[in-house]
């Protein structure tokens, strides 16, 4: 997938958000998807200049998961329009909350347990009367 710079984005959005093109003329401009142009263009219109500054691994509580799903539900918002309010990076991330959710509640937004690797124990050195002479 291709990762766009933040300026370029913003510039897309602006120049969306003016209306000078329609958003299929604009799409082809650039060579890009019209889908994304939209997406970047509501994005400008819900944040402005702050706009893009998203971090990529960033990690959601299920409180805050549990709110945008309540929200979506009691505002009608679509999965695109949840995405752009709450400046989450993708709709997919929310579908599948939506999905763990519908199967287990709340608790089921909760991350499993990560066991943290094994670590390999140290090699202890050999004595040298434990050693062949090849090993010497």
């Amino acid at each position: 997938m291709i990762q766009y710079e933040r300026r370029f984005k913003l510039k897309v959005a602006r120049e969306g958000a003016a209306g000078a093109l329609p958003v299929a003329a604009l799409a082809r401009r650039y060579g890009l998807e019209r889908s994304m142009v939209h997406r970047w263009i509501e994005t400008y219109r819900e944040h402005g200049q702050q706009s893009f500054k998203g971090s990529r691994a960033r990690r959601y509580s299920p409180s805050f998961k549990a709110a945008v799903l309540k929200r979506m539900d009691c505002e009608g918002l679509s999965l695109r329009q949840a995405m752009v309010r709450f400046g989450i990076g993708s709709s997919t991330v929310i579908k599948k909350w939506r999905d763990q959710y519908d199967l287990g509640g709340t608790i089921a937004l909760t991350p499993a347990r990560v066991r943290p690797r094994m670590k390999k124990k140290p090699a202890v050195p050999k004595r040298p009367e434990d050693m062949t002479p090849k090993e010497l």
